[in-house]
């Protein structure tokens, strides 16, 4: 199957994601291609729950100045690790979740999922399907790479 769009995007993670949002701006002939686990890297993994554990973590230190503002047996307080893990990973569910079903969703035949290779300058292969592209915008992200 041969498909013809103005733009593809390759990457549906953040820069991908604001890449379309611009693109629709110009046209509503584009593709967005995704191989992987879908809600960017910053709700799954990266800066969002990152945070989400830091707010816990400044929340159990101020237990030490409550004290000061007349709060009593503050130095009491202990955390439930795995209640606080499980609080982190429902918000990142719910980001996660959130990408997929206002971003993700609504793009419906415009989003394939799928590994991208480029089997021409202007032309993508995605399993057994051939895209053909105006222009391609490659937002993949990146992999570090750990010397042995």
């Amino acid at each position: 199957m041969d498909r013809r769009v103005d733009v593809a995007v390759i990457g549906a993670g953040t820069a991908g994601i604001n890449a379309v949002n611009e693109i629709r701006k110009v046209t509503e002939n584009f593709v967005l291609i995704s191989d992987g686990p879908l809600g960017t890297t910053c709700a799954r993994v990266g800066c969002m729950p990152s945070k989400i554990m830091v707010q816990v973590g400044a929340d159990y230190h101020r237990r030490r100045v409550l004290a000061g503002e007349g709060i009593r047996q503050a130095d009491q307080l202990t955390v439930d690790v795995a209640r606080a893990m499980a609080h982190v990973r429902e918000l990142r569910d719910g980001f996660v979740g959130g990408i997929i079903e206002d971003v993700i969703e609504p793009l419906q035949e415009r989003f394939v999922a799928g590994r991208a290779v480029f089997v021409e300058p202007t032309a993508l292969a995605v399993g057994a399907s051939k895209i053909r592209a105006e222009t391609v915008v490659i937002a993949t992200g990146s992999q570090p790479l750990i010397p042995e």
